[in-house]
C-alpha cells in the first residue's frame, strides 16, 4: 500500500485501488450478476425487500471475471498489509439494490 492508501484507509475505513478491473470485464461481471440474482424477501437486516433487493451467491461459481479477482497482485498486497498475509476466502456474494430500497443497517 502506498502511504496515501494507508491514511485514506485509516481516516475513511476502506481503500479504492483503481485500474483492477477492466471496463470489460465489469461489463461481463455485471452481465453475470443480473442473469442470475435471485430476489430477497428480507434484507440482510430484517426489513422487507418489495423487490427492491436481491442477491447472487458463489460468485466464483461463474468464472472470470470473479475468478481472476482472488489473487490479482493489487489487491494482496492491499489485503496483506491490513489483514496480514494469511489470507483466506470462504465465500462471495453480490446484494443488488435498487432505487427506493429500504436501508441496510450494520
Amino acid at each position: 500500500m502506498t502511504e496515501r492508501q494507508k491514511y485514506l484507509f485509516d481516516l475513511q475505513g476502506y481503500v479504492v485501488v483503481e485500474d483492477v478491473v477492466s471496463d470489460v470485464a465489469c461489463e461481463l461481471g455485471i452481465e453475470k450478476i443480473t442473469s442470475n440474482m435471485q430476489p430477497m424477501e428480507k434484507t440482510p437486516d430484517g426489513y422487507e425487500a418489495n423487490g427492491t433487493w436481491h442477491a447472487v451467491a458463489s460468485l466464483f461459481n461463474f468464472g472470470r471475471p470473479f475468478i481472476d479477482l482472488i489473487d490479482h497482485p493489487k489487491l494482496i498486497d492491499v489485503l496483506s498489509e491490513i489483514i496480514g498475509p494469511m489470507l483466506r476466502l470462504e465465500s462471495a456474494y453480490s446484494f443488488v439494490r435498487y432505487k427506493g430500497c429500504p436501508p441496510f443497517e450494520m
